[in-house]
Formats: structure tokens, C-alpha cells, sequence
């Protein structure tokens, strides 16, 4: 990179890192459509803090994490702005951001699941989902064309829902891994999610969805477990699983 360029780079992150960590919160709430926001944000992009929270009724902010980060600078200098994360006082990982690519490494964050599922609309997301999601793993990185290749595990711990109330379902790992499609190489990305649960689980479910572009998703999912709770599932799944004796199985093509 020409020292000219290398210059201008450096000053643009430096002007752009000075900005005041508020802008933060109204980038989550455009993505969220309000939803998600950060409550309380002190700082700047250079190095601030903030409390992860929900809008409520009547907007009211519910916080239910605390957010921090710092700027590394001498990363500015290989052409990358990077943020080391940290959450409720504990490191989360690392944020890079550059001219051709993005990534996350070294995830290591602790999260409520419900406020982060009520953010999304489809309403399936609004069961009344409980427990709690670790995201573990090296990372993944993508580029401005959204092709993305690496690995992140989400930890569902303590599931539940309220469609089944006072049960505990479990635990589940979410395993996803992105590379090259298989048919299409580099130009696109494929992406497999591979599900298993704890040996003690009152539910169980494991198997594999695959998705990639211009390709119908790939389901191969089977859930077993206790015969009532299975019992009680089978009438919510009708319309995607079919019965084989004390199992659902969801099968797409």
C-alpha cells in the first residue's frame, strides 16, 4: 500500500473512531427495527461502552448486558479497523473490518436468548423462548459479496418455551460452518448447521440443514426424547414432520 494511502487511511479511521458511541445504538435500532438498542452509551467508536437492551412496552429500555470495546490502532496500519469486545466485563472477541473483507474471531460471548429472539420477526422467534446462548469458536470472515468461509458453535444451555410450560428441555449445540458451494466454488457460500444435544436431554434433536444459493434448503432432523413430550410436539410440527414411532422426523427435499 503506497504510504500516501496508507496516510489517508489511517486519518479517516481516526476521524471515524472519534465519533461518539451513540451512533452505535442508532445502527442496532435501524437493524432491529427498534427492537435492540444500547442503553446508555458512553465514549466513542475509539473506545466506549454501552448496556445492551430491549425496547419494552412503550419503548421503554430493558438492559440485560453490558457491552465494551477498544480500538486496536495498530491495526489501522496493515488497512483494517479492529475492535477487541468485551461483554458483561468478560472478553467476547475480536471485530475486524476492511476495505475488502470483515470477520469475528475468538468469539467467546454469554447471552440471554429470549431479548435477542424477540428482535426477529418471524413468529416462531416469539414462543416464549428461555435459556441461555454461548457463541464459542475460531470465527468466521466474509466479504463485501457475502461469501464467508470459518466456524462459530452456539451453546443453547437451559432451553425452553412457553408453549411448554415449567419444562426444561435441555441443552443443544449449534454447529455452523461456511465455505464454498460446492457446485459454484468461491463465487458463493454454503452454509451448514449441524445440531446435537446433551446425553440427559429431555428433548433430543440432531441432524443437519443445509443451505446455499439458488438451492432448496436441506433438512435432515430427527427428535426423540421423552414419548409425552413428543406427544405434545407432534400436533405443533404436523405440517413439516411426519411420526416414526417415539421420533419426529423432518426431512426437506
Amino acid at each position: 500500500m503506497r504510504p500516501f494511502l496508507l496516510l489517508l487511511l489511517v486519518a479517516a479511521g481516526l476521524v471515524v473512531a472519534h465519533a461518539p458511541s451513540s451512533l452505535l445504538d442508532t445502527v442496532l435500532a435501524q437493524a432491529s427495527d427498534g427492537h435492540l438498542r444500547l442503553a446508555s452509551p458512553r465514549g466513542s467508536l475509539w473506545r466506549g461502552s454501552a448496556e445492551l437492551a430491549s425496547a419494552g412496552e412503550a419503548r421503554m429500555l430493558e438492559p440485560w448486558a453490558k457491552a465494551a470495546w477498544r480500538l486496536d490502532l495498530p491495526a489501522l496500519l496493515h488497512g483494517q479497523a479492529s475492535w477487541t469486545l468485551e461483554v458483561d466485563d468478560r472478553p467476547a472477541g475480536r471485530l475486524s473490518v476492511g476495505i475488502h473483507r470483515w470477520k469475528v474471531e475468538q468469539a467467546a460471548i454469554s447471552l440471554p436468548l429470549p431479548p435477542l429472539l424477540q428482535a426477529l420477526p418471524h413468529p416462531a422467534f416469539h414462543f416464549g423462548w428461555r435459556g441461555r446462548a454461548d457463541v464459542h469458536g475460531p470465527g468466521i470472515e466474509c466479504d463485501w459479496q457475502a461469501r464467508c468461509s470459518g466456524r462459530l458453535v452456539l451453546a443453547w444451555r437451559d432451553a425452553g418455551t412457553d408453549i411448554l410450560p415449567m419444562q426444561t428441555l435441555g441443552g443443544f449445540d449449534f454447529e455452523f460452518d461456511a465455505g464454498p458451494h460446492p457446485n459454484q466454488g468461491q463465487a458463493a457460500t454454503a452454509l451448514s448447521l449441524t445440531v446435537s444435544s446433551q446425553a440427559n436431554n429431555r428433548l433430543v434433536i440432531n441432524g443437519r440443514i443445509g443451505l446455499a444459493p439458488d438451492d432448496p434448503p436441506r433438512v435432515d432432523l430427527s427428535l426423540g426424547g421423552e414419548a409425552g413430550l413428543i406427544d405434545r410436539i407432534a400436533p405443533l410440527l404436523e405440517q413439516i414432520a411426519r411420526r416414526d414411532g417415539d421420533r419426529l422426523l423432518i426431512r426437506q427435499p
